[in-house]
């Protein structure tokens, strides 16, 4: 009993398949006969498709952010209303202001002064700066400290935050990512510092009232910062300063309110005063290692990812698993390790140069990426629409570059016909992928856009620019180096960052870093104090708790900033360096290490019901969704199969995705859109040509040759359109569809392993790489070979992964074995995550007792899952609708390693009688199928699935907008707001729908929103009128109506008799927008912006038309029943767990 999970982002398909099977004999690794078992029969038993929301906005940003955000700043609100309150109870004290005002009369009071108009503001800024000629009243003296408490500017908890300009550029290279931001608010604080310094002016309010005040009387000089902008930023240390003078000069001038206790207080309590950081609670917040543990049972804190032992792991790991072209000698070894510890970063490149390998270009580095960047699919090219015209600007101009002749053209006319073409007065912008333009203006790929720069240089290009430079003194010039250069300058092998902040802060000081740097534990302790501290004090009592005691070096480290984590302990990663570094045991990989220090062998207390998940992706909102959803899943199904099945095996693909970068998934949608526009581009070709597109691989062979620039990659022959060719030609239907790496040894059906190349190319090459067959036809590294690397080299159509394929120089069995199974050593976190947590929790006790341990949960590639669909005659297309997660699902069930094997000998017989694969391909499909009749029951078993969507019941959410308007109480705003002091907000999300129904069964809807769930009062029940322009408070009570149900997102409806999920309801009108219980699109809504929502009234006006409105409740597995009746629920004791009110 095998269960397939095929987990994504936000779906996970699910499929349970009973297998028969027998043993075929084969060989092992070695050679050895052996046996493995094929699929001889099967029947699926269950299969469906769980759907949910990723927990991200629109944008891609983690709700989790923005929450954050949120709550960070109310938090920073109440701070600042608390310290002025403290201020006034200060003030009053000192009597400043009088003990009978309250906080509102103060306020008012100091908007103006009682000697003056009161309808004429005066300027704190010049009450600052003539503090230090006159003696201040007492109220101008209060008005002063306020100011100065309520914007008491930039403050730094530690040196490292913020150091002196001399000290700053030292320290740049401490720059961590994402730090654009605070740069540019230290950026502003030093200007105004410096300002301040290069000025006449004894005080930062001095300064501002004469820079920004007095030279424009007119005060349209801002003096503070504009959204986004850091130029007027203040260090509070200059107020500090600031108001310590104005005392003094008070003091002088006679003014005996301004005494030095209120100062004391003043600057201690008031301006300066910061909450000491919970270091002991930060502490218990970091995460734990899965390896090593507390008495307590607890894992150990995480090492810094700054400390010596952390970075000294990271290197290790890297230059084990670093090849080209062969092993590496110790002495190699020796001299990568020295540069890293003389470099603050290693590239590729240095490496290269260090070990003597410029000569050597055909050695490259397995761990350096050689893809080439086309920033076309990325970039667009936009055009605004004002007044019904296209506004064309100089960015309109563009041109292009032949890169072999260094050739410029206009295609300015051609720029503004597309945008004529895609012309849509109801827009106001319009734009278009640079891909698109290239397309349309059917370019050739050795032609570029001018203004785009950060395409990769082809070895053309290069030689051009060297021919060019050097006309007069021409000299031999290797291309390929500088081509190659360009990827191993950029790409980084290693950085040890907080050993060369250390080494850079401690060199500055005599002797001191000699004193320190082979001591790898202070090293570490260094790390430790910088990142788990949080304020100089506590920094300075870790180091001298940990026997570093030395003033200087304290004061050197006081400047260092870290920050980060490690992802395994410092005695998890030093008992792993002991295999790993070369000193004792050898130079084991990570996941060979482990095996050796015995992590990971845990008994777990196997759970009849999974757990919630605690672990490493813990706070990683999207993949833990995903493991939750997993695991809520996985227990439904045991539960519903209860004893009648035991599941023996979990086979799991898992989305490339998921806990990808978010650059990483862009990248992922740009190739997805690349994929379209080239099918497109094929279809149009083949209609062109009168080619029917959907026959055969018409369409697949249009648009290999399209990647190609109508050439074949082996024999140079151009592919033509017509069928009458020379014998340099070959026509397109003649020509056939090749493996670059046989399908037979990698299992690898991806439109990166396919090429269109001539018939006799493909018979001759058979179940070899290209240049294992260049190899047995000329010799090695032969001059044919070569010539064939330049041809694709030159393809500039073919994507980096397809030429690295075709340019390979071998295929082992390792990398059969590292393609067709993922386990363990899967670089993707989340993958290897999510089968740790099911192989050391799920209970197999029931299950067949002769399968190994190690075999019950195994993952499985795309490529395997994509090859399999194939030959079964499953075909995939996202877009229709969610039932393509059951098929992986059941395909992914399907996938034994046994039968994989068995796929992979007849695909191997197959290509070595050297014809076709697909020519003959579907005589023997039958061959490959573990059961005659799989495609019909996998299609049959997934259309009668029901899919099931996680309803989104949460009703938190931003009460308001964060925009304040100013309120026009004769003309109030229509809609539903929140009156914030003397203007309003508009209101925040609409959380739920209240459906309430009258005697004749129409239904009248109550919009509940955020602030409803937290309100004091009961729930409103003025519901939606058929007339979208009546104000909120003229809206209608639906208290003579009975309560029905709430709906929330996502919830399962029923209207007249057709079953939807909710996607929302409208606010303003008596429509609600659903989606397909599949996820397919609306047939009549195809051309729609968004095809997989449609509107329905849910209260027609003609009395004659009903709409029977029904609620579903829908278990994991889709199991789903009617909700008759609900009781009304109220305010925020439903989430906090209390006996809610009940309204109605």
């Amino acid at each position: 009993m095998v269960l397939g999970l095929d987990v994504g982002t936000a779906s996970i398909g699910w499929g349970l398949v009973k297998l028969r099977e027998e043993e075929y004999p084969s060989t092992n690794k070695n050679g050895q006969p052996d046996t493995k078992p094929k699929i001889v029969g099967g029947e699926i038993l269950k299969t469906g498709v769980r759907t949910f929301k990723e927990p991200e906005d629109d944008k891609g940003k983690s709700l989790a952010i923005t929450r954050g955000l949120a709550r960070r700043g109310r938090w920073r609100i109440k701070r600042n209303v608390q310290r002025l309150k403290n201020l006034i109870k200060l003030a009053k004290e000192f009597n400043l202001v009088s003990n009978d005002l309250v906080r509102g009369e103060i306020l008012e009071m100091l908007k103006t002064d009682k000697g003056v108009n009161k309808k004429e503001k005066w300027d704190i800024w010049g009450i600052r700066k003539e503090a230090l000629e006159r003696k201040l009243s007492d109220t101008e003296l209060f008005r002063v400290l306020y100011h100065i408490a309520k914007h008491r500017g930039s403050y730094f908890h530690m040196k490292a935050e913020f150091l002196p300009d001399e000290e700053a550029p030292k320290n740049k290279k401490q720059k961590k990512e994402g730090a654009d931001e605070k740069e540019k608010v230290k950026k502003g604080l030093r200007q105004i510092q410096k300002m301040l310094k290069d000025s006449p002016y004894k005080t930062i309010g001095a300064l501002f009232y004469a820079t920004f005040k007095q030279t424009n009387p007119k005060g349209s000089n801002k003096k503070r910062n504009a959204p986004g902008e850091y130029t007027h930023s203040i260090r509070r240390e200059l107020l500090r300063d600031e108001i310590e003078i104005i005392f003094q000069e008070q003091q002088r001038l006679g003014n005996t309110k301004a005494k030095p206790e209120l100062l004391e207080k003043y600057i201690d309590d008031i301006l300066m005063y910061e909450k000491e950081a919970d270091e002991d609670k930060l502490r218990n917040m970091m995460g734990r290692c899965e390896f090593e543990f507390d008495e307590d049972g607890k894992g150990k804190v995480l090492a810094p990812k700054e400390s010596y032992t952390s970075e000294k792991f990271t290197l290790f790991n890297r230059l084990n698993s670093l090849t080209f072209g062969g092993g590496k000698d110790d002495i190699q070894r020796d001299q990568i390790i020295a540069l890293a510890h003389k470099n603050a970063k290693v590239t590729f490149s240095q490496i290269r140069n260090e070990l003597k390998l410029q000569e050597k270009l055909h050695l490259t580095f397995n761990l350096c990426s050689y893809a080439e960047k086309n920033p076309e699919y990325k970039t667009k090219l936009e055009c605004e629409i004002r007044n019904n015209q296209l506004q064309f600007e100089d960015k309109h101009k563009l041109s292009i570059v032949n890169i072999n002749t260094g050739e410029t053209s206009s295609i300015e006319n051609e720029i503004k016909e597309i945008f004529i073409k895609k012309f849509n007065p109801e827009y106001k912008k319009i734009y278009v992928y640079y891909s698109d333009i290239r397309k349309q203006l059917n370019l050739s790929g050795d032609l570029r856009f001018t203004n785009l720069k950060d395409y990769t240089k082809s070895i053309a290009e290069f030689e051009r620019e060297y021919n060019e430079k050097n006309k007069k003194n021409p000299k031999p010039f290797n291309g390929q180096a500088e081509y190659i250069k360009q990827f191993e300058d950029k790409d980084v092998f290693v950085k040890l960052d907080g050993y060369h902040k250390i080494k850079n802060t401690l060199e500055t000081i005599d002797s001191k870093w000699q004193q320190i740097k082979d001591n790898a534990d202070k090293l570490d302790i260094i790390a430790e104090a910088v990142t788990y501290c949080k304020s100089d004090k506590t920094r300075t009592e870790y180091l001298r708790q940990h026997g570093i005691t030395d003033k200087s070096i304290i004061d050197a480290v006081l400047t260092i900033d870290m920050s980060g984590l490690a992802n395994f302990s410092k005695q998890a990663m030093n008992n792993l360096l002991k295999y790993m570094d070369g000193n004792g045991d050898g130079h084991l990989l990570f996941h060979e290490a482990k095996e050796k220090c015995g992590y990971g062998k845990k008994d777990y207390e196997k759970q009849a019901v999974l757990q919630p998940y605690k672990g490493f992706f813990e706070k990683n909102p999207v993949v833990a969704r995903v493991i939750s959803q997993t695991r809520k899943l996985v227990n439904a199904i045991v539960r519903d199969c209860k004893d009648e099945y035991a599941i023996d095996q979990i086979h799991i693909e898992v989305a490339t995705e998921l806990a990808n970068s978010k650059d990483r998934k862009i990248d992922i949608i740009t190739g997805q859109r690349r994929y379209k526009e080239e099918k497109v581009a094929a279809e149009e070709r083949c209609m062109k040509w009168d080619i029917d597109p959907d026959k055969g691989d018409n369409l697949l062979k249009f648009r290999l040759a399209e990647q190609q620039g109508n050439e074949c990659p082996y024999t140079g022959k151009k592919i033509m359109f017509a069928s009458t060719t020379g014998n340099d030609a070959v026509y397109i239907l003649d020509c056939e569809i090749d493996h670059v790496i046989p399908m037979s040894r990698s299992f690898n059906d991806s439109l990166n392993n396919k090429v269109l190349c001539s018939p006799e190319a493909n018979q001759n090459k058979r179940d070899r790489i290209p240049y294992e067959w260049f190899e047995e036809r000329y010799g090695k590294e032969s001059e044919q070979w070569h010539i064939f690397e330049n041809r694709v080299k030159k393809m500039y159509g073919v994507p980096y992964p397809k030429k690295k394929n075709l340019l390979r120089k071998s295929w082992t069995d390792e990398d059969k074995e590292r393609f067709l199974s993922r386990n363990l050593n899967d670089t993707r976190y989340a993958a290897r995550h999510i089968a740790d947590y099911l192989r050391k929790y799920f209970d197999f006790s029931k299950s067949r007792i002769e399968i190994k341990d190690e075999s019950r949960i195994q993952l499985r590639s795309g490529g395997i899952t994509a090859f399999l669909r194939h030959i079964w005659g499953l075909n995939k297309d996202r877009e229709a609708n969610d039932l393509h997660h059951a098929i992986d699902a059941i395909v992914v069930a399907c996938s034994t390693y046994g039968h994989v094997f068995l796929v992979s000998n007849l695909s191997k017989e197959m290509e070595r009688k050297g014809k076709s694969w697909f020519k003959h391909f579907n005589f023997l499909r039958e061959k490959f199928k573990p059961w005659k009749n799989i495609r019909e029951d996998i299609l049959s078993n997934v259309n009668q699935i029901f899919v099931s969507r996680m309803p989104r019941h949460k009703v938190t959410s931003a009460a308001h907008e964060d925009t304040v308007s100013r309120l026009d109480n004769k003309n109030p705003p229509k809609n539903r707001h929140i009156k914030i002091n003397k203007g309003y907000a508009k209101i925040g999300e609409m959380v739920r729908a209240d459906v309430f129904v009258d005697k004749d069964g129409m239904n009248y809807v109550v919009p509940i929103y955020a602030v409803d769930m937290f309100s004091k009062n009961l729930l409103p029940d003025k519901y939606v009128p058929d007339d979208s322009k009546v104000p909120y408070d003229e809206w209608p009570s639906a208290d003579i109506f009975d309560f029905k149900f709430s709906l929330f997102k996502d919830d399962l409806i029923g209207i007249n008799n057709k079953m939807y999920y909710v996607s929302f309801f409208e606010a303003a009108t008596t429509n609600v927008n659903v989606k397909n219980i599949d996820g397919s699109m609306f047939p009549d809504k195809m051309d729609a912006q968004d095809p997989y929502t449609k509107k329905i009234c849910y209260r027609p006006k003609s009395k004659t038309r009903k709409c029977i409105l029904k609620k579903y409740s829908i278990d994991t597995l889709g199991n789903h029943k009617e909700i008759e009746q609900e009781t009304r629920l109220g305010n925020d004791r439903v989430k906090r767990g209390k006996k809610p009110k009940k309204n109605g």
